[in-house]
């Protein structure tokens, strides 16, 4: 269980970057002045975001487990 709990949290840590990448690269280009307004960067941002929640949710999922504390979230 315990290489389960590490591998949940390396991978979740590994996630949080790339993600962070891909929302402020479609933040940034939803801001370009003159630019039409694009459904699908707007699409983008909002599921970019709802993945970090999953990821923040798995890294304190795993650190409550490890130690044994109860999240009470779940």
């Amino acid at each position: 269980m315990k290489r389960e709990l590490e591998f949940a949290a390396n991978a979740a840590h590994e996630l949080r970057t790339p993600l962070t990448r891909i929302r402020l690269h479609a933040e940034h280009a939803l801001a370009v002045p003159g630019a039409p307004p694009s459904e699908d960067l707007r699409d983008l941002i909002v599921e970019t975001g709802r993945l970090a929640r999953l990821v923040d949710s798995l890294l304190v999922l795993s650190r409550d487990t490890s130690s044994g504390s109860p999240t009470g979230r779940w």
